[in-house]
Order: structure tokens, then sequence, then C-alpha cells
């Protein structure tokens, strides 16, 4: 699914229509989908208000049917707040300083778990945006030493990423040097290399080989002959971090579309407090770059490891 836009967190809008679950729309069910995208301004001028309940504004925050939202007539004119409705982009400003969410508006509850699953992970998802729209990027050859230049690996920065065991087709990246690079795959100790490549980009997505639980050896060199080194570990399956209801809800749910199952399966493995899956979780989103919300995550991944 290629989408025009999404959001950091809930579903794409393609061609200016919200994808929303088939299955219960075609039972006749109305789905509505409320949320804040983005807002500005400090947080003290916004006023949410949930029945008796006063909310903080938050990028991402799941709204409710009925809630209302307040711009307070001391904020600065550049205080905007943008809710999206039925993918619908409403701004609430100094222009349209109200704005209540219809009381009769029904929300899907896949959906509305994709909102509460999103506040979770709001710190990797702004921390995704933040890189992707500076544009920041790694340095194209790093120094390892006084005088020794090698090949940087951000998405390998710890040598204890994780990748799930099986037979898998691995896709890595690494800091442009002098193309073509030689890649190659090997088992510690192995006296020769699980899978190689070459490839005339700084990524490469490797054949597909039998990874077995241990430790391997990632290799990098350039035209120039120089070269990087990054280890990996490989671990079974039932070691990777449970999801939460929520999340097994959205990554179960086949109206999801894929592109936001593959995101909140990546940045759940990147919010995990051991920063070991990282690896992993470029492999869960690598192939969705259709989606600026995948792209976005595969940004980070890439250039911050």
């Amino acid at each position: 699914m290629r989408c025009g836009r999404a959001w950091l967190g809930i579903v794409a809008s393609c061609a200016g229509a919200f994808a929303a679950a088939p299955a219960l729309a075609a039972a006749g069910a109305q789905v509505v989908t409320l949320y804040v995208l983005s807002y500005s301004g400090p947080a003290s001028v916004w006023h949410i208000e949930r029945g008796t309940q006063h909310l903080a504004p938050k990028n991402g925050l799941a709204l409710q049917p009925a809630d209302c939202i307040t711009l307070d007539a001391s904020a600065a004119q550049s205080a905007a707040m943008t809710v999206v409705v039925d993918g619908r982009e409403i701004a609430v400003s100094h222009a349209n300083p109200h704005y209540c969410v219809s009381a009769d508006a029904p929300q899907n509850p896949v959906l509305a778990a994709i909102g509460r699953s999103f506040a979770s992970l709001a710190g990797v998802f702004h921390d995704a945006e933040s890189d992707y729209n500076t544009q920041s990027t790694t340095s194209a050859v790093s120094r390892g030493g006084p005088f020794t230049p090698h090949i940087a690996m951000p998405l390998l920065g710890q040598d204890d990423q994780r990748v799930v065991a099986g037979n898998r087709a691995l896709a890595l990246v690494w800091a442009p040097g002098k193309a073509p690079y030689t890649v190659t795959v090997a088992l510690a100790g192995a006296a020769s290399a699980l899978v190689s490549a070459t490839s005339e980009t700084n990524t490469v997505r490797l054949a597909a080989a039998s990874y077995a639980a241990g430790s391997y050896v990632v290799t990098v060199r350039d035209a120039k002959n120089v070269a990087g080194e990054k280890r990996f570990t490989v671990v079974p399956e039932s070691a990777l971090p449970a999801p939460t209801a929520d999340e097994a809800a959205i990554l179960a749910d086949p109206a999801t579309p894929a592109d936001v199952r593959a995101a909140f399966d990546a940045a759940r493995l990147m919010n995990d407090s051991s920063d070991a899956w990282r690896l992993e979780a470029y492999q869960r989103v690598v192939g969705h770059g259709g989606s600026e919300l995948a792209r976005r995550l595969i940004y980070q991944l890439e250039n911050d490891g």
C-alpha cells in the first residue's frame, strides 16, 4: 500500500481517503478516526476537555466523541493544532479557536487501539519525525582511531543487536564510502562466509540464508579497501519482546494496513529498554518505504542506529 501521507502512528491517508477497516465498513458500521496530528505552542494554552477531565495536548493523542479543544486567546498567533477526524484534517487556531468532536461519532476499536498504542510509542515516532525533518545524516566515512578510516554501520551500533533465527534475507545499510562494496556475513569463528554480496550503493538485501542461534560478523569493504566490521546475535523467536494487548490487536487484524503493522512492529521493538532489537526492527519495516510513516522509522534506524 503506497500512501501519499501518513500520520506518525495511526493509519495512512491514501489518495485523500482514509484507509479504514473494510470488514467493519462492509458490515455497515461507521468508521471514524479521531486523533491529534500535531500542535504548536506551549501545552498550557491548549485545553482538551473530556467530560470533567482535562487532557494534556500530545501529538498522536487519541480523541473520543464529545471531546472539546480550546485555544487560549492569549496564545501566540503561531499556536495551532491539527486534528484528524475520519481522514479529514481540521485546524484549530486563532481563526478557529474551539472545536468539539461530534458526540455521535463511534470509533473502530482497532483504530482506537492504534491511537492508544501510538501514545505509548510516541517517543519513538517523535524522534523519527525530528530526525527525518532535519535530514540529519551520518558522516560518509567516520574515524575509528587517530589515522584509521573505516566504514560506519549505525544500524549495528551495538554488537549485541539481535535478529530472529530462520531462513532470512537480511537487509543491511552502512555509511557510504567508495562504491562498489563487498559485504560478507559469517558465523563468528567460521572459516568461510555464510553469505556475501556486492553492491553499488550503501544498502544491500542479502540472499536468503539459514541463520542459526549464535554470534555473526558483518564485514563491509569498499573500493579503496576501507572496511567496517560489526557483530550481531541471532536468537530464537521466543526471545522477542511480547506485544501489548493493543499492539497484538493491531498486528493481528487483517484490516490494518500492512505499512501500519510494519511500523508499529518496528516501533515497539525500537522502544524496548534493552535497545537491542533495532536490527530486527529494520528487517520488519525496510520493505515499506513507500509509506511516510515507515520511511521515517527507516531513516532513523539507518542514520541513528
